[in-house]
């Protein structure tokens, strides 16, 4: 298993560490955006990170559709509650934050400029 990432990106960080909290080995390609590997390119032609590359030669590239996979395949330690109600708190909780992350990035790159 591949996980394409980048450290900048926060939606990377969280995949990499639900694959740790599962205890799942992968291999981990950080990805330069100003020279993109040509494995990257051919693997991931959306060019977006996280992508995480499945043994079978499955690519997933969006980081909830992996979060999902993950705790779908590897049931232990669960990071999601399986009661729905419970579950779905968590995901809005977990799309608050992201907005959150987007809201910081948009500042840090507005004062880069």
């Amino acid at each position: 298993m591949k996980l394409y990432m980048t450290y900048r990106s926060p939606y990377a960080r969280a995949v990499r560490a639900a694959l740790h909290e599962k205890g799942i080995s992968f291999e981990n390609v950080s990805i330069d955006f100003s020279d993109k590997p040509e494995e990257f390119i051919n693997t991931c032609p959306a060019g977006t990170v996280p992508a995480l590359k499945i043994n079978d030669g499955l690519v997933l590239g969006d980081s909830y559709t992996i979060l999902q996979y993950i705790d779908g395949q590897y049931a232990k330690p669960a990071l999601m509650p399986k009661e729905d109600l419970l579950k779905w708190q968590a995901w809005e909780w977990v799309s608050l934050a992201n907005a959150m992350s987007d809201e910081q990035g948009k500042v840090f790159f507005e004062k880069k400029k």
